[in-house]
């Protein structure tokens, strides 16, 4: 009331003054609406990240969390993916801690949550604070020849893999009142040609947090997601070249025959828009975010789409007829 005091002696006589009253008005209410109080974590305390192998975002997340003070359980598929992260990051090792996991595995959680608090809360004198679901994997291919088995896998981390950590972890950020930040992708809602297995498990993952947002709420357990855009990683390098999955394919198969030429458009349209990647540092500004502040956010949209900011994408696209929006989609790529 105050503030809005201010503004009316300052701007009263004006003919701009109640437009100003009125903006301020419904930007009060539409924060109202849209924050919502959590109490901070600790800073000392415990935070699981899962898919923490050197060249990924999940890297860069461990490593810039450990920076804010907390014990960082990154998660690695083998022992000598930890050493090199840690190797590579020894200003933040007494904070960086490399554990086995793949979220893939019934018996990879169930070993990392065995005697979780004996190995870990104890160990270091710290509350279980925050998991942060960043294991992936992708699959580009298109749907008609894509491998049954290798969907399922994509599904299984990306989606069965959250599943499985908030089963095993929840119970201490319940205790603690943590929070959960998952990583999802803007191409969940903007799918293009060869991302059918990706995309699909990334809109089923925003169907996820919803739900966990929901259901998680009443122990004050706050669930963001953060929906990343093209970010400059390692995982490029394995959808072009002879990594690209397309090489799978035998060029005088039928599948080549149908596909061969949009297996070269994509590898050209991944070429042409590496410039335009975003630094993985955009993605884990909200993730500390979504960890410590006290009004974390349900939703981060970060980064860019061949160097259009994912927000005006994602805001855009709905308002337009789906035919408009294959059209450009095939355009762009």
């Amino acid at each position: 009331m105050d503030q809005i005091l201010q503004i009316y002696e300052k701007y009263g006589n004006s003919k701009y003054s109640l437009y100003l009253l009125l903006g301020f008005f419904f930007l009060t209410i539409y924060r109202f609406l849209t924050m919502k109080y959590f109490k901070p974590p600790a800073k000392n305390g415990l935070v699981i990240v899962t898919g923490c192998t050197v060249g990924g975002m999940g890297e860069t997340i461990a490593v810039d969390l450990a920076k804010q003070g907390f014990h960082v359980l990154a998660g690695v598929r083998k022992e000598e993916n930890g050493k090199d992260l840690v190797n590579l990051h020894p200003e933040v090792k007494e904070f960086l801690h490399p554990v086995i996991v793949d979220v893939g595995k019934d018996d990879s959680v169930e070993a990392l949550a065995k005697n979780f608090e004996q190995k870990y809360l104890k160990k270091y004198n710290a509350p279980l604070v925050g998991i942060v679901n960043n294991a992936g994997i992708g699959y580009p291919m298109p749907i008609e020849i894509a491998d049954i088995q290798k969907c399922s896998d994509v599904f299984n981390v990306n989606v069965i893999g959250v599943i499985r950590m908030t089963k095993a972890f929840t119970k201490y950020l319940r205790e603690s009142r943590g929070r959960i930040v998952n990583i999802g992708s803007a191409t969940s809602t903007m799918a293009m040609q060869c991302d059918g297995p990706y995309a699909s498990s990334k809109f089923a993952g925003e169907g996820l947090a919803d739900s966990m947002r929901l259901e998680l709420m009443k122990w004050d357990i706050s669930v963001s997601l953060i929906v990343v855009g093209q970010i400059k990683t390692s995982m490029w390098g394995k959808l072009t070249g002879s990594n690209a999955p397309s090489k799978q394919i035998s060029r005088s198969s039928k599948e080549e025959e149908l596909y061969g030429e949009l297996f070269d458009q994509v590898q050209k349209a991944v070429g042409q828009f590496q410039g335009t990647l975003s630094p993985p540092s955009v993605v884990s500004r909200a993730v500390v975010h979504g960890i410590t502040s006290p009004y974390p956010k349900t939703r981060y949209v970060v980064a860019n789409i061949s160097g259009i900011p994912v927000f005006i994408l994602r805001n855009l696209i709905p308002l337009l007829p789906d035919r408009i929006v294959d059209l450009i989609k095939l355009n762009l790529s």
